[in-house]
């Protein structure tokens, strides 16, 4: 049976189907229009088998908070940075280390216009290296895994850790421990890998992807995995 044949038998069928095409090569349409981000630096989200999600390490990536636009840059140990760089584990100086949600990763702005740059600027000079490990939608069981792989898995110094409490952090730990049931794990699984992928894809290439609006891979809370702060 050719194609015609089929269409002509199946009307109601080839309706759907071509509503869906064409709206599917809208929405990648769109997206090239409105989203014109080099596919290549695009996401610097990730999804964390040990302590939920972060970023990848040495990154440079562009992306979008709502209608504003900006650049994200991450050193070696994929936290936020003014640059990409290499930032030893060990340091002869006092490290000072920042964690928290949104709020303190600065989302949608530069490093160097978030509170943690605003305190590297005072006192980075002076002995001190401070460090931003601040990621959206962070909470407890985030900051408790995250400290926890650093310092035992990578071996980081940490001499001060200051750790920066959001009301939303309520929410967002309700919904890692209650509704994910999330465990910190060694290794991620081939499941959580295919969609990691098919994730990065739709971010790549759907004006519809949940995960530009809202970072992080699309299978965090309420059905998706994008915390919304």
């Amino acid at each position: 049976m050719d194609v015609t044949t089929w269409i002509r038998r199946n009307p109601k069928k080839s309706l759907v189907i071509s509503l869906a095409l064409f709206f599917i090569g809208l929405d990648f349409t769109l997206e090239k229009i409105y989203f014109p981000v080099d596919l290549n630096t695009r996401s610097a989200r990730i999804h964390h088998v040990f302590y939920h999600h972060g970023l990848k390490e040495n990154c440079h990536s562009e992306g979008w908070w709502g209608h504003v636009y900006y650049i994200i840059e991450t050193n070696s140990l994929g936290f936020k940075d003014r640059r990409v760089r290499d930032v030893p584990l060990r340091t002869a100086g006092r490290r000072i280390v920042f964690m928290g949600d949104s709020f303190t990763e600065g989302l949608g702005i530069p490093e160097d216009k978030t509170f943690v740059g605003l305190v590297e600027d005072l006192f980075g000079g002076r002995g001190y290296d401070i460090l931003n490990a601040g990621v959206v939608s962070s909470s407890p069981i985030v900051y408790y895994n995250k400290t926890k792989y650093y310092v035992e898995k990578k071996g980081l110094q940490i001499n001060d850790l200051f750790v920066f409490l959001d009301i939303s952090d309520v929410h967002d730990e309700y919904i890692y421990q209650e509704k994910e049931h999330f465990v910190s794990r060694e290794e991620e699984g081939l499941s959580e890998r295919v969609i990691d992928a098919v994730d990065q894809f739709l971010v790549d290439n759907s004006l519809l992807s949940p995960s530009r609006f809202i970072p992080g891979p699309i299978w965090w809370i309420g059905g998706t995995r994008n915390p919304s702060r």
